[in-house]
């Protein structure tokens, strides 16, 4: 068993030993229910009146004490849930996030996009002979409308 300071750990380390603890105690509080109960049966049936009471009544102890932590132990799966949901929650924030930044920036590069294309003058197409009449005067070029 770790013996490490537990202020000196990390939460997925505190974490991760009480794991590897509870599955401990979940295999030796097995181990202490069938050890008891088949203590009970060979009492029953294998001694001597004097030594059955005794035998059954120790039997029973560690039958109840094995049963009631086992029963501890399974409430306690509902906080690895929380832990889960935990982090399920914090990992789809980060998702939203990004998909949120990844939004805003399309949204910035579309009114960039739209500003460039306002800060152009937009001149209205010609037949050509406003050109020319610019570029060289009315009186070179004949203009006949």
């Amino acid at each position: 068993m770790n013996q490490r300071d537990p202020s000196l750990m990390t939460p997925e380390e505190i974490i991760q030993e009480i794991r590897n603890i509870r599955g401990s105690m979940d295999a030796l509080c097995s181990r202490a229910f069938d050890l008891s109960r088949v203590l009970y049966t060979k009492a029953r049936r294998e001694v001597t009146r004097e030594q059955m009471a005794p035998l059954v009544v120790f039997a029973n102890t560690w039958t109840r004490f094995s049963g009631a932590v086992s029963s501890g132990l399974q409430r306690t799966s509902t906080a690895d849930r929380v832990l889960k949901n935990a982090a399920d929650d914090k990992e789809r924030r980060e998702r939203d996030d990004a998909e949120r930044k990844r939004r805003e920036d399309e949204r910035a590069a579309r009114a960039e996009k739209k500003a460039q294309q306002a800060a152009v003058p937009i001149v209205p197409p010609s037949d050509g002979l406003e050109d020319f009449i610019e570029l060289y005067g009315t009186e070179v070029v004949n203009v006949t409308r």
